[in-house]
């Protein structure tokens, strides 16, 4: 299951790097909410990354990251 959260906004740029060096797969939004597998977790947890849980998932996270269509090349 994955999950959103809030980092802490002066751990972001740690927690980030931990998720990509542990090859954890994560989506953040300029809101500051993340989504990321709920195992992810205890990662966070281990490097006293604090973080606070909003809620599973829903359908609408999973959307593609562009805003915007692409454009004809």
């Amino acid at each position: 299951m994955s999950l959103i959260i809030r980092i802490d906004p002066e751990h972001e740029a740690d927690a980030f790097g931990l998720l990509m060096v542990e090859g954890v797969p994560f989506k953040s939004w300029k809101n500051g909410e993340t989504m990321l597998p709920d195992g992810a977790l205890r990662l966070l947890e281990k490097a006293e990354i604090g973080f606070k849980v909003i809620g599973p998932a829903t359908y609408a996270h999973f959307g593609p990251i562009r805003d915007r269509p692409s454009e004809a090349v």
